[in-house]
């Protein structure tokens, strides 16, 4: 009978909303106004260097990316974080990703989601995010722009925090947006926010135990 189920909500499904580059920019244009002050090669990815003002403005426009599925949190993070850096890309700001990976036993868990989290959800393997560089008075630092982990743009090391691990516990790779996963070879510049967009519909209308009981099962 669930199998049943699950084969007639897919039937019901709308279509996957546009790509980055058909996205209505609407209040986000006021990042075409910023100031950015250059490129820097880290490992010959070019990542933007802003002020740490421009950064928050950044930051706070991301949820104006309205078809991304911030709701979403147990899954998901490549595909969320390869899309804000494509948009932010067509605004001329260009990010790496930052991946982040346990060294220990422990899972990464999202303190800010405790309430919206699914009651089986433990932890994340991995995560990663969009990164780029603040520069305030000659001192310039990793940014990284994940609005599933903090309310505001977070350090790597606050980053990490926020996700329930101390310095010694893990371990960082800083990558060319085309990078997808940690563990596998496998790089686009297309937009990949698809089946998320089409999951979370599916959680919307399955209803949360049916869903992950089919998740789980490896029927979506």
């Amino acid at each position: 009978m669930k199998l049943l189920m699950i084969f007639l909500y897919s039937l019901t499904l709308p279509l996957a909303a546009k790509p980055y580059k058909e996205f209505k920019k609407g209040n986000m244009s006021s990042l075409e106004e910023l100031q950015r002050l250059g490129d820097k090669k880290i490992d010959d990815i070019s990542i933007t260097t802003l002020s740490p003002n421009a950064i928050t403005i950044i930051f706070n426009s991301l949820h104006q990316i309205n078809y991304i599925p911030f709701e979403f949190i147990e899954d998901g993070c490549y595909a969320q974080a390869h899309e804000i850096s494509l948009v932010l890309e067509e605004f001329n700001i260009k990010s790496a990703k930052v991946f982040i990976m346990p060294t220990t036993d422990k899972l990464l868990y999202p303190k800010i989601q405790q309430a919206k989290l699914d009651k089986n959800f433990v932890g994340w393997k991995y995560h990663v995010a969009p990164l780029i560089i603040s520069s305030f008075e000659g001192v310039e630092e990793f940014i990284v722009l994940d609005p599933t982990t903090g309310n505001t743009p977070q350090t790597i090391e606050q980053w990490a925090k926020n996700m329930g691990l101390s310095k010694d516990e893990y371990k960082i790779e800083i990558t060319p947006l085309e990078k997808i996963f940690n563990d596998r070879n496998y790089t686009t510049k297309e937009s990949i926010i698809g089946d998320l967009i089409k999951m979370n519909e599916q959680r919307k209308e399955m209803g949360e135990d049916m869903f992950w009981w089919a998740y789980d099962k490896g029927l979506l």
